[in-house]
């Protein structure tokens, strides 16, 4: 069984693993990523394995591109957009809309239940949030839509 976060992008730019790994070693969390499709120095990677250096435990990364090509993502934002209708109108509600209809790709993190521990969860959150501020919005499964830390538009 796996939980999914995923970070719906505004931009269409997707930052190399390598300027990743490099803004969370700032944080003082250093990360081991596996590209499996692409480079790591490249901006055209789709799937990666990712944890924390010396963990064994990994969470999967999939980039998923907005375009007449990718139906997985289409469908995706059809999807959450669904979700977000059927919440009460608000100025939250909207926001995410407004983001989803603008969102060119999603980062689409598996994290393993089960397994995942502290150390775990701070490389996960390192990487999600140098991916936020370049235009992401974050949408947690069982939790719902946040801005930064704050859960704005909860979904169940």
């Amino acid at each position: 069984m796996a939980y999914y976060v995923r970070i719906f992008c505004a931009s269409s730019e997707v930052p190399t693993l390598t300027s990743i790994a490099s803004w969370v070693a700032t944080k003082g969390v250093r990360l081991d990523i596996v590209p499996v499709r692409g480079g790591i120095d490249s901006r055209d990677w789709s799937e990666a394995e990712v944890s924390q250096a010396g963990r064994a435990v990994r969470f999967h990364v999939e980039v998923n591109r907005v375009d007449a090509s990718s139906e997985i993502a289409l469908k995706e934002i059809d999807e959450f957009r669904e979700m977000v209708l059927a919440t009460p109108e608000s100025t939250s509600r909207q926001e995410v809309l407004d983001h989803l209809a603008r969102t060119k790709l999603i980062v689409a993190n598996r994290i393993p239940t089960g397994a995942f521990e502290g150390a775990d969860y701070d490389a996960l959150g390192y990487f999600c949030e140098f991916i936020v501020h370049a235009g992401g919005m974050v949408q947690a499964d069982g939790e719902g839509f946040y801005r930064g830390k704050e859960l704005i538009l909860p979904l169940r």
